[in-house]
């Protein structure tokens, strides 16, 4: 710039101040990017007017050109991007290869009719898929209620039939234990099983536990879901974004100029297809990331968290897939050798998306975790408490006659063991041919007699077989001695008794004796009624009545040696005298066997 500095030019001439020399580069740099766009426009309008002259149709090599309906004849007016900064840089944008880009070649390829048609219907059936599964996941029918409708269920199944008797097992368990218990062989309430299950595993919670944990796995895990799918939507959002930019930066005209497969400038009717395009793009996005969300929000299974999660990702790519999947090929290779485009990014415009960017992740973060996570926690809590808090092992029934409810209490847990003697029959039987006959119970012929010998009362039992069952089917002298059928019911009565108590299968009447007079004892009476006295006139009186367990025509031969061989006058006998005793050393018993304590 022909400045000297002080000391080193002719005649010490004063040197020129640094802020000068600045201030003189500065203002040269800004003649120069002057120059350069002044350059660039008179390039343009040369080869807008070379077309124009020669005609679209006999343009250069490697020049395509998409020619306006009507031909102006005024000069082209071409909008072009301002100067670059001083601390911009440039940034190479490439059009996503994806069905959204189709307008950007459709009519500039070299392809058919029927490759343009086609590439159109699928631009559009990639719409028509996407809104439709925007539709899908914010349709409530496809949400279902809410969480907290939940609670409500829980209440109404905890009290009408979470204790209701009919739901017993055979182990004496109460369905509430049963499903809080998280009993898989469960046959009703399964749904109720499943939730306590999916809860427990959700919150981190034991079966019995009603304390919030600090640790909740499923939160956790359904949280890092859902910042999964926000990222995928915001990928999807900035290349959006960076589309618009890059589109933006092509300078406009009346025509669609495409050399070497780079945009030179792009006709104001393809811009704003494009432009539509991006907006429908941009607006599925935002649509699918408040419903994705919503929906994994609402997914309280461990196991479908995941998949619901790349369900939802894949629905972002529909466009790829159709992209790679059924675009011709013609428009597939001219997408792919478009060139990128050249954006121009700022110091200061980088620090905004930072700052954008960082808003988004908290949004993603914190929103979902107060706003869905936090209140489905509690819901599921309080659904928990409904259903399994408080007291578990008993069981309600209703007795319309006396117009009554009667509880019962059953088993406190939920065993795996064998406990009862209806579970061991079913276990010693499951596993044998029908021919076979069963140790623990007696098989019926017909569902009549299994009605009536499930609720017959004992009164009713001890008068149905018109024979003392000891006398008749144990003695060598008995009709039915070695008979096969009554001997094999007989034999599953004994077993039943020595399961009762604890005794070998083998047991006979003579080893029950000391359980003879236990309240409880009422098969035993019935089965071995001379062995407890049922038919000895001089055997403890207690318990000698039919719905006590002692047979009819055991009683009535009681009553017959009572008669005749026995006669009316007291008896100083020492068996007299122990009977006697018996009798008041039992009273106490007896009657609260019989009223109750």
């Amino acid at each position: 710039f022909g400045l000297t500095l002080r000391g080193f030019g002719p005649n010490n001439a004063p040197c020129v101040p640094m802020a000068q020399v600045a201030q003189d580069n500065g203002e040269a740099m800004t003649e120069i990017f002057e120059l350069r766009q002044e350059i660039q426009q008179l390039t343009l309008r040369l080869n807008s007017l070379e077309l124009r002259v020669a005609g679209a149709d006999q343009a250069g090599p490697g020049v395509a050109v998409d020619v306006a309906p009507k031909e102006r004849k005024e000069p082209e007016e071409v909008v072009m991007s301002e100067a670059k900064p001083m601390d911009a840089e440039e940034k190479e944008i490439k059009l996503c290869e994806s069905a959204w880009s189709l307008p950007a070649v459709v009519g500039l390829a070299d392809c058919g009719k029927m490759d343009l048609l086609f590439s159109i219907t699928l631009l559009c059936c990639n719409i028509v898929m996407q809104v439709m599964f925007v539709t899908i996941l914010f349709d409530k029918s496809f949400l279902g209620s809410p969480f907290s409708d939940q609670v409500i269920h829980a209440q109404v199944w905890r009290t009408r039939s979470a204790h209701d008797y009919k739901h017993l097992d055979l182990a004496d368990t109460s369905l509430v234990t049963r499903v809080c218990g998280e009993d898989n062989s469960l046959l009703v309430s399964s749904n109720q099983a499943k939730l306590i299950s999916d809860i427990n595993k959700f919150l981190g919670l034991q079966k019995h536990s009603f304390d919030m944990p600090f640790y909740r796995p499923g939160v956790q895990l359904c949280m890092l879901c859902i910042i999964l799918y926000n990222l995928c939507v915001y990928k999807e959002l900035r290349t959006v974004w960076n589309s618009f930019r890059a589109l933006m930066e092509i300078p406009r005209s009346n025509h669609t100029i495409m050399e070497e497969n780079r945009f030179k400038t792009i006709s104001r009717p393809r811009l704003v297809l494009l432009l539509i395009a991006h907006a429908v793009r941009f607006s599925l996005a935002w649509a699918l990331l408040f419903s994705g969300v919503q929906w994994l929000a609402r997914t309280t299974s461990i196991v479908d968290l995941i998949l619901n999660a790349v369900a939802l990702a894949g629905i972002l790519e529909i466009d790829e897939f159709f992209f790679v999947a059924m675009v011709p090929t013609k428009v597939q290779m001219a997408i792919q050798k478009l060139e990128p485009i050249k954006v121009t990014y700022k110091k200061s415009h980088s620090e905004r998306e930072s700052v954008i960017h960082g808003i988004f992740l908290l949004c993603a973060i914190l929103l979902p975790w107060f706003l869905l996570l936090e209140p489905l926690s509690m819901e599921m809590l309080e659904v928990k408490h409904q259903m399994c808090d408080g007291i578990q092992n008993f069981v309600i029934a209703y007795n319309a006659e006396v117009q009554m409810a009667v509880g019962y209490v059953t088993t406190n847990e939920l065993k795996n063991e064998i406990e009862t003697l209806s579970e061991f029959a079913v276990d010693s039987f499951k596993h044998k041919s029908e021919i076979d006959m069963p140790k623990y119970f007696n098989m019926l012929r017909s569902k009549y007699e299994f009605e009536g010998a499930r609720i017959r009362s004992m009164a009713e039992e001890a008068e149905y077989f018109p024979f003392c069952w000891q006398t008749e089917v144990l003695h060598p002298n008995g009709s039915f001695w070695n008979h096969e059928n009554m001997t094999k019911i007989m034999q599953s009565r004994l077993n039943t008794i020595a399961f009762k108590y604890n005794m070998p299968e083998n047991s006979t009447c003579d080893d029950f004796l000391p359980f003879c007079d236990r309240p409880d004892a009422r098969l035993l009476r019935l089965s071995c009624g001379d062995t407890c006295g049922c038919s000895d006139p001089s055997s403890l009186p207690w318990w000698k009545v039919t719905m006590t367990g002692c047979g009819d025509f055991c009683l009535m031969a009681r009553a017959w040696k009572m008669r005749s061989e026995t006669e009316c006058q007291d008896l100083a006998t020492p068996q007299s005298n122990q009977s006697w005793h018996a009798f008041w050393d039992s009273y106490v018993d007896v009657i609260i066997a019989y009223y109750g304590s």
